[in-house]
């Protein structure tokens, strides 16, 4: 809107330079013409830099997404895991409070009934070993549990990063805003300087339009009437009646 104001105010100044004034506002006219180039590119390189930080907001949102949906995944597989070591656990320690009773058992049978603990002694070996393997899991479980906290830590501070990133995106958006702020106020003062300039032009025509009406009709002596005009004057005389 206002390259078009501008444009309009060369062309009247160009039509009242055509008559016999001359419009001596052209150096302001270009020196404001200037500025709205400068921040016209301002504007175009703030646009620019918010498209860029726009597009990072979006991968950085996009990789958090990522990341939690990730954590969330593995917590949920971890959580599963431990829920059924645990009711394994559960179920191996209902297990060896069998084979406790079982062994109490025999102790007080052990004279009458050698042979059967000698078996018994055979399922205790088993059992023994089931537990061992038993006590194994539970030490993997613990170990797997210990690598999904670690995980789960190294996700966290990945999403602080995030955070921290995005913020100091946001911190960036709400400097350029105001930055585009002030170059609009700007241009809506260089619009009022163009808008008066072009009044003054309009002004300056309608004086032009008048000067050449008021010398329409009027024609310059021709050389036969200037030679006949009389320009000779009598000779100042003295008191003695003599000229001097």
């Amino acid at each position: 809107m206002v390259a078009g104001k501008f444009i309009a105010g060369i062309v009247l100044a160009g039509s009242v330079a055509a008559g016999t004034l001359v419009f001596t506002g052209a150096e302001t006219i270009d020196n404001v013409k200037s500025q709205l180039n400068k921040y016209s590119d301002m504007i175009a390189n703030y646009e620019k830099s918010e498209g860029s930080l726009l597009s990072k907001i979006t991968d950085i949102k996009g990789n958090a997404s990522a990341a939690i949906a990730q954590a969330n995944d593995t917590i949920a597989d971890k959580n599963g895991k431990i829920t059924a070591l645990n009711k394994s656990k559960a179920e191996l320690e209902d297990q060896v409070k069998y084979l406790n009773k079982c062994l109490a058992e025999l102790g007080a049978k052990a004279d009458k009934l050698s042979a059967d603990l000698k078996t018994s002694q055979e399922n205790l070996a088993a059992k023994t070993a089931e537990l061992e393997a038993t006590q194994a899991e539970l030490a993997k479980a613990k170990s797997d549990l210990s690598e999904t906290k670690a995980e789960l830590a190294d996700t966290n501070a990945k999403l602080a990063q995030t955070k921290s990133e995005l913020a100091e995106a946001q911190a960036t958006i709400a400097n350029l805003t105001d930055a585009n702020s002030d170059l609009e106020a700007e241009n809506d003062r260089l619009e009022g300087e163009v808008n008066a300039a072009n009044s003054k032009v309009e002004e300056l025509k309608v004086e032009a339009a008048k000067a050449n009406a008021a010398v329409a009709d009027k024609a310059p002596l021709t050389q036969e009437e200037t030679d006949a005009v009389e320009t000779e004057v009598p000779a100042v005389e003295d008191g003695d009646g003599g000229s001097k």
